[in-house]
């Protein structure tokens, strides 16, 4: 990797987030960050570009870097909160103050999210019927944490569509019978 990546400018002062020591990126860590997230296909690997990773995590102080390292690998907001030593409702005020950061964190839970997933279903593709009574808790755990995996999203989307139909006939029907009523 590139120096350059690593070297540049330091983490912005920022109030809540700012730590009176912030530790430099390390190339080895941030290689390790880049393995974790690689999604090894037999004959494909896709991996993260470095440059995005260091993205991420150069522009926050210790403890807003661990969260958003945290989520990389997988932890849950909550988890990667108590590994920074603060609470999710931190984290969660740090995103909505400084929206890079929220932005950072929605981004890093989705990367580390859906590797662990990833990485979970294809172990348990492998296993065969050896683990065959632990996929419905998986499956459970997939629509809490993403929406993509979720059943009848469509259903929903028809059913406001129908109502939004039946919303228009009525109003419809109460339109002409005022228009009758002022005709007479």
């Amino acid at each position: 990797m590139a120096e350059t990546h690593l070297a540049k400018r330091g983490p912005p002062a920022w109030g809540p987030i700012a730590d009176s020591v912030t530790p430099t990126l390390q190339e080895e860590d941030v290689r390790a960050l880049q393995d974790h997230l690689t999604i090894n296909g037999g004959d494909f690997d896709v991996r993260i570009p470095i440059e995005e990773i260091v993205g991420l995590l150069r522009p926050f102080n210790g403890r807003a870097r661990t969260v958003v390292s945290k989520l990389l690998t997988g932890y849950s907001v909550g988890m990667a909160a108590a590994c920074a030593g603060v609470d999710p409702e931190t984290v969660s005020t740090w995103g909505k103050r400084h929206p890079e950061f929220g932005l950072a964190v929605r981004k890093a839970r989705d990367w580390g999210f859906r590797r662990t997933a990833e990485r979970e279903l294809q172990r348990r593709a492998m296993a065969g019927n050896d683990d065959k009574h632990s996929g419905r808790l998986l499956e459970l755990w997939l629509k809490r944490e993403d929406a993509s995996y979720r059943d009848k999203s469509q259903l929903h989307m028809e059913v406001v569509h129908r109502a939004l139909e039946a919303e228009s006939t009525v109003s419809q029907g109460w339109k002409d019978v005022t228009q009758d009523a002022q005709t007479t």
